[in-house]
């Protein structure tokens, strides 16, 4: 190229970028192009998800609104009631201990599919139970349906959805309410139609359903790896601070599951099937606390929501307890039932997002993390009931309620330490 033409494409492109750039501004100092922020999207493998949530959800859901009906016919004490979730928590702990090799013989469908065959006889086993074993057998097959749910949702949505994952366990925890928001009004239904002992018959029927549907999904392959698996390392304390936040979260949960109908009947006064009806009351809440959740986790962090979360739960808890009169104690379930919503999520999303690359790991303790918490909170209550009553029996839950807030200060000052 002649001196001449380089000398006018130089002072050219000089003034181009002088034009371009303004005054006292370099080309290394042009801030480099934002990239859009990722889309949340809805594929079938999360919808598939969302809805095998929610039939899960039902099959569990279906002790409390039975908890009355099941203790007349057995003639059973509030322990010998309680013992249902205990055996529920057996198989949810055995099974989650189990769970990564089930899963990885069988896959994550393989997991769904047992899944489901446990729902549906556990379903069976407890409305035509004639005796204690036969319904403890019921709630053993429960707690193992739960702990291999764990196993692989969060691990789907985590691995589909990545900085997002918040958004999908907000929606699927959404969605799962709708199964224990409706079995009272299945169980009571089909109580004053044809009695309480086909109220398996509907949810049973979903779960064939969903059998038939699901069969050709691609839910993913289980990927054991980061350093957790290959056994140089822990889980970071940080997680650990989040698995008992999801403990004591489950643990509230579980103590309104199952006592909320008999804590209605009892204390507040309620004949049997107008207390079936209003603990209703109490997943309502819960469904809209986590539909408001799906907002929420668009526009704040998990960690930003904690404290509101836990400081509503403690006044609805509060306002059920100490009210005399039912009106008050129905608005004071129902304000519970928003507070206690998005615990779980919240707690699961914080448990994955501190656990780094090893989240099928993360999602196989998250599940005993709710096998401990189911085991012991309806235990506790039902003993402290059976000798002080089940008023205060109930008070136990301020203590869960505080072990949520511990755990959240400690899980808030490990992040902030690692940076």
């Amino acid at each position: 190229m002649p001196p001449v033409v380089r000398h006018i494409r130089d002072a050219s492109l000089s003034k181009d970028r002088r034009g371009v750039l303004g005054r006292g501004v370099t080309p290394d100092r042009i801030a480099p192009p934002t990239a859009m922020p990722p889309r949340f999207q809805r594929d079938p493998t999360t919808l598939a998800c969302y809805a095998f949530l929610a039939l899960l959800t039902s099959s569990y859901g279906m002790i409390g609104p039975l908890m009355p009906s099941l203790r007349a016919a057995l003639d059973l004490s509030y322990q010998e009631g309680a013992y249902h979730t205990s055996a529920m928590s057996v198989g949810t702990v055995v099974t989650g201990l189990l769970g990564p090799a089930i899963r990885q013989r069988i896959g994550r469908r393989g997991c769904i599919m047992l899944t489901l065959a446990l729902m549906a006889a556990g379903g069976i086993l407890l409305c035509s139970a004639l005796h204690l074993a036969m319904s403890l057998t019921a709630g053993l097959f429960f707690g193992a349906s739960i702990a291999l749910a764990i196993l692989v949702c969060p691990a789907v949505f985590a691995e589909r959805h990545g900085a997002l994952v918040g958004i999908a366990n907000a929606e699927g925890n959404f969605l799962a309410y709708l199964g224990i928001f409706l079995m009272p009004g299945v169980v009571s239904l089909s109580t004053g139609l044809i009695g309480w002992r086909w109220s398996f018959v509907l949810p049973v029927l979903a779960y064939g359903l969903y059998w038939a549907l699901a069969r050709r999904i691609d839910f993913g392959q289980a990927v054991e790896r980061g350093p957790v698996v290959a056994g140089r390392h822990r889980l970071p304390f940080g997680y650990w601070c989040y698995w008992a936040f999801l403990a004591f979260s489950v643990a509230c949960e579980f103590a309104m599951v199952v006592w909320g109908a008999s804590y209605l009947e009892t204390v507040s006064g309620l004949p049997r099937d107008r207390a079936l009806l209003a603990s209703m009351i109490f997943p309502a809440g819960m469904l809209l606390g986590r539909f408001a959740g799906t907002v929420l986790m668009r526009r704040f962090t998990a960690a930003q929501q904690v404290l509101p979360i836990v400081l509503l739960n403690g006044l609805g808890v509060w306002l059920f307890l100490s009210s005399s009169q039912p009106t008050l104690g129905m608005i004071g379930l129902f304000l519970s039932g928003i507070g206690m919503a998005n615990l779980y999520p919240l707690g699961i999303t914080l448990a994955l997002l501190a656990a780094g690359p090893a989240r099928d790991a993360a999602s196989a303790r998250a599940s005993l993390a709710s096998g401990v918490a189911s085991l012991a909170a309806p235990l506790v209550i039902g003993t402290v009931a059976d000798r002080a009553g089940l008023a205060t029996g109930f008070m136990t839950i301020f203590i869960f309620i505080a072990g949520i807030a511990i755990s959240a200060l400690l899980g808030g000052w490990s992040r902030r330490a690692a940076g």
